[in-house]
């Protein structure tokens, strides 16, 4: 017992500021997230398409950037006022290839970039704040192959800043000036996000597993002194429950209360940084994709250019944005207006809509991403599950939910309106659903069908937690304190 008491309180020196950060930064978390570029937002900024002048054949795009085989995807966008091929490959960086006269990008101009934000902010006044490789709000590694990026400031009254990738020519993330002062008091604290520790991923990431571990240790130490120190029957001399007076007791009582939320909290948010790579990717793989989309069976290229299948396709909505793929062997332009509206047009031999088929056809054909296991069960969802849910970011319904009995029971998710498969999902994350989102943020579905109660519940408990973080800092003060006079 002396070596537990011991450990809690040196260690729980050492740790108290992190978990007053932690308490306080989670609870920003909640209404303020880190900055990123939304569908919708992307959306709202891209232009209508025109694609009058663009007769570059997907194939002749490919060609010309180097690319072999079909893309992990390829679209087409409005980029510095001329349609183009956002080409990305497997692996390495993007590529934009114009697709009125087939020009690879060679890199944006600061002028360029000045107008690309001019176009999709409408505001005249950009300042040009220089390229750079990484800030603060863009050092995440998903922002990789859009590097260098152009960083502008919009001059509005919300202090917007947009960085345009010098690669692909693409405004590719935003911030507000309340996004920048409320994320240095919530994400950047709350998962020790800092540019120079952050560049290195592994490095950051093996930071934060040995301090959260550490962590671990002083709330275990604590828990198991605080029940053993609690007597609710054979109490202590003075008649009380607990043994401690003054900050020392009401550390004691909060500790007790907040026990399991504390505990629940520091070990999920551990797990979230998948120690010993036991969670699967939920992306598809390169040969998964292929063959769902059964592109082997491929018997005839894109022939129709994207200027005859923009005349087919409806023009109200304007579409912003052409997503190009293969389903069942055959190639379709998905035109969209937005992240929930788009059409389909065959690619080949006539410029005519073309259907995915029903739930029936994404079923059968999602029989091929493991083709050497069985198809258990395929269930159409029409509202959200535990699994399948929307919290800060919407999801579509209905969705389709294809079962496997392979060794790792995977699930896939997969929209039947477009074919699109949504998320992997096998029992390592399904189990990362349990341990991390379950306990870590809250995210049950009683609580998300009432927001008002889900908030409640994480801010009490949170407060809960701060208020004992805030113990333990006065005990070590006092404690260092002691120990400075000696």
């Amino acid at each position: 017992m002396r070596t537990l008491i011991l450990t809690h309180r040196y260690v729980g020196i050492a740790t108290c500021l992190l978990f007053v950060m932690w308490f306080g930064s989670g609870v920003v978390m909640m209404y303020v997230g880190f900055p990123q570029l939304t569908a919708a937002e992307r959306f709202d900024g891209l232009a209508p398409l025109d694609l009058r002048t663009a007769d570059v054949l997907p194939a002749q795009a490919l060609a010309i950037a180097g690319v072999e085989g079909w893309p992990r995807e390829l679209r087409i966008e409005m980029v510095l006022g001329r349609p183009a091929y956002i080409v990305q490959p497997w692996e390495g960086p993007w590529y934009t290839v114009f697709a009125d006269d087939g020009s690879i990008l060679q890199g944006v101009e600061p002028a360029r970039a000045i107008a690309a934000a001019q176009r999709s902010s409408g505001i005249p006044r950009i300042r040009y704040l220089g390229l750079i490789e990484r800030d603060q709000w863009t050092v995440p590694n998903g922002l990789n192959p859009y590097r260098p990026l152009h960083h502008l400031a919009i001059g509005d009254a919300a202090g917007t800043e947009v960085y345009v990738s010098d690669r692909t020519g693409e405004i590719i993330r935003d911030t507000t000036r309340a996004e920048r002062v409320w994320n240095w008091c919530g994400a950047v604290l709350h998962w020790l996000y800092f540019t120079e520790l952050r560049k290195h991923p592994e490095l950051w990431r093996q930071v934060v597993l040995w301090i959260s571990g550490v962590c671990i240790v002083s709330v275990v130490t604590g828990i198991i002194v605080g029940i053993v120190r609690w007597r609710p029957r054979k109490r202590y001399r003075n008649g009380r429950t607990s043994p401690y007076y003054g900050m020392m007791r009401w550390h004691h009582w909060l500790g007790l209360a907040a026990a399991l939320p504390l505990l629940t909290w520091i070990v999920s948010g551990w797990l979230s940084l998948n120690p010993g790579r036991v969670i699967a990717d939920r992306s598809l793989d390169r040969s998964s994709q292929e063959r769902y989309a059964g592109i082997d069976q491929a018997s005839a290229p894109f022939t129709i250019t994207p200027t005859v299948a923009w005349r087919m396709a409806p023009g109200s909505p304007p579409a912003k944005e052409v997503r190009l793929r293969f389903w069942e062997g055959r190639l379709l332009y998905v035109f969209a207006s937005s992240p929930e509206r788009s059409r389909l047009i065959s690619g080949h031999e006539a410029a005519v809509p073309a259907p995915i088929g029903g739930t029936a056809a994404v079923a059968n054909a999602a029989r091929r991403l493991l083709p050497h296991a069985r198809l258990v069960r395929a269930d159409v969802l029409q509202t959200y599950d535990f699994y399948w849910y929307a919290h800060h970011n919407p999801r579509p319904l209905p969705v389709l939910r294809v079962i496997f009995d392979d060794p790792h029971t995977t699930w896939f998710h997969v929209d039947p309106a477009t074919g699109d498969v949504l998320e992997r999902m096998d029992a390592s994350r399904r189990w990362q659903r349990i341990l991390f989102n379950a306990l870590h943020s809250l995210d049950f579905p009683v609580l998300l069908a009432h927001p008002p109660a889900w908030d409640l519940v994480v801010v009490a408990l949170s407060m809960l937690g701060l208020a004992l973080s805030v113990t333990a800092v006065v005990i070590a003060w006092v404690w260092a304190q002691r120990l400075r006079g000696t």
